[in-house]
């Protein structure tokens, strides 16, 4: 069990050095991009290093380097750290690499979000240019934001606090980030309600990526994403079912532990359950309960109205819905995989 460190001073630091990096070994040697959105490593364990005294929410930040790119951003994630207004604009940061472009396979049509390192529902950050990359709608949205809410959700129920670090991977001099790894490992009880150790790919299928300098266009390849399923990424999995951090084992052997496959999976059992249970008649309380539910009309997915990802959908393609989850999933909607409504 990795035993944290840190989680011990409310401030909030931007430096030239900032929060330790996870190990360079394991940096220089993620694999490239073969069609997985994402991989676990370390047998799911973050690299923390260390001990830990009483913990205190804290947020650090790299300092923008030459070029314009983020470093690593690492927080102690407690209800002390989290937003008690509103979300504010972000519109004037350009991130290094901000080449938007928009394609109407893209959920929102926009390329490009403003994405996050540490999320904004985890510790308020709204303009802070250390905190904001280059990222892909699909990572952003279908792969960060999932785990966001894991954390998030952990933390508002529990009260107990999560080391949190997300590290922006580069290569070389290019501007586009090729992916981000994300850390995090519950504080109290070390480990128990919240652990994973994912590397997020920062690709959009159906889409060409210059990360020198941020230049997309299409390329005629299958544009279906899968949504990351946040409970079954997060804890412990045997580390010698997953990639490990050098790449060496082949990274289709990895997918039955690491899956989009099984994110597709998922959802496709989700509605298979759904239909089955309707023709049964035994749908539970839950999904046969009415209620409110926001519609992406463009990307066929229904979202609770308090998600963070409804104020991205576009006027056209939003719409108010109160029914059933069963009506939505049998009218070919998916459900979001951040709030899973």
């Amino acid at each position: 069990m990795t035993v944290m460190s840190g989680c011990t001073s409310t401030a909030q630091n931007d430096s030239p050095a900032g929060p330790a990096r996870p190990p360079a070994e394991v940096i220089d040697n993620l694999p490239d991009y073969s069609g997985l959105s994402y991989l676990e490593l370390n047998g799911n364990v973050p690299y923390f290093e260390g001990e830990t005294d009483l913990p205190e929410g804290y947020e650090s930040y790299t300092s923008l380097d030459l070029l314009g790119r983020c470093g690593t951003a690492e927080a102690c994630v407690g209800r002390d750290t989290m937003p008690t207004g509103e979300r504010g604009d972000i519109s004037e940061i350009h991130p290094s690499g901000w080449d938007q472009e928009f394609y109407d396979f893209v959920e929102n049509e926009a390329l490009y979000n403003r994405s996050h390192l540490i999320g904004w529902q985890l510790t308020a950050e709204n303009a802070n240019e250390a905190n904001l990359i280059t990222g892909t709608r699909h990572m952003n949205a279908d792969i960060m934001e999932p785990l966001e809410s894991e954390v998030g959700s952990y933390v508002r129920r529990t009260g107990n606090h999560v080391r949190y670090r997300v590290t922006p991977v580069f290569k070389d001099d290019e501007l586009v980030a090729r992916g981000v790894l994300m850390e995090a490992e519950s504080v109290e009880d070390g480990g128990a309600g919240i652990r994973f150790c994912v590397y997020a790919y920062n690709v959009q299928p159906g889409v060409e990526i210059n990360y020198e300098t941020g230049a997309n266009w299409k390329n005629g390849q299958s544009t279906q994403t899968d949504v990351l399923d946040a409970s079954a990424v997060n804890g412990d999995v045997p580390a010698e079912t997953l990639l490990p951090a050098n790449g060496t084992k082949d990274q289709e052997s990895s997918a039955a532990n690491n899956p989009d496959a099984a994110g597709i999976a998922a959802s496709s059992e989700a509605a298979e359950r759904a239909d089955e249970a309707a023709e049964n008649g035994t749908a539970s309380e839950s999904e046969s309960v009415e209620r409110d539910y926001v519609l992406n009309t463009g990307s066929r997915k229904f979202h609770d109205p308090s998600c963070s990802s409804v104020q991205d959908i576009s006027g056209s393609n939003r719409e108010s819905f109160h029914g059933t989850r069963d009506e939505l999933i049998a009218d070919g909607y998916e459900p979001c995989g951040a709030c899973r409504p």
